[in-house]
């Protein structure tokens, strides 16, 4: 299903926009309590253990958010296309109820992105990114944690594709793998 569900998103896009309204209007009527509750715990800043501070972010930070995705190069975010990184993608990624979109900040700054895309069948796909002027600090790993953190509190699964090449991200994660993907991506499930 995973296969085919990628295969999807990624050449049929007016299917999967499709696919993405019925599940966000699944999740509203199956789980609005919690999305709210979501909503007000994390909108206000949280600090990190490490002198940073993370939120979600809202439609008054597209452009940072911006900033951040078109500041990086192709190569860092070869294997990170989630969603299109253009100003009116953004704004569409954040209205979306079916992702909740999180900054990672130092100050005022936004150095990281990252973000739960729900489904109703209580699968949550996570997604990171890291300025590199940053990484090596704990921040990715940081991120996986919060995120794996939301996933158990709500009692769903947490999922991610990768690239088999992207061996730094495989290092910091403890996972299984799932199944194989086409193109050297696997489907991996995120274990305690």
């Amino acid at each position: 299903m995973e296969t085919v569900l990628l295969y999807i998103k990624h050449n049929l896009k007016p299917l999967w926009k499709v696919i993405e309204r019925c599940n966000e209007f699944a999740l509203k009527i199956m789980y609005h309590k919690q999305l709210i509750e979501l909503e007000n715990q994390y909108c206000n800043p949280t600090e990190t253990n490490n002198g940073f501070h993370y939120r979600l972010i809202t439609q008054d930070d597209v452009d940072k958010l911006y900033g951040l995705l078109s500041g990086l190069d192709e190569g860092h975010v070869k294997f990170f296309k989630p969603h299109g990184f253009t100003c009116d993608d953004l704004k569409q990624v954040l209205q979306s109820k079916h992702l909740l979109t999180f900054g990672y900040f130092y100050k005022k700054e936004l150095v990281g992105y990252f973000f739960l895309r729900l489904f109703a069948g209580k699968k949550a796909f996570l997604g990171v990114i890291v300025d590199p002027s940053y990484s090596g600090r704990g921040i990715g790993k940081d991120m996986i944690n919060i995120l794996c953190g939301i996933a158990g509190k709500l009692r769903w699964v947490a999922y991610a594709t990768m690239s088999e090449k992207n061996v730094a991200s495989l290092k910091l994660h403890n996972y299984q793998i799932v199944k194989k993907l086409p193109n050297e991506y696997v489907l991996l499930k995120y274990i305690d």
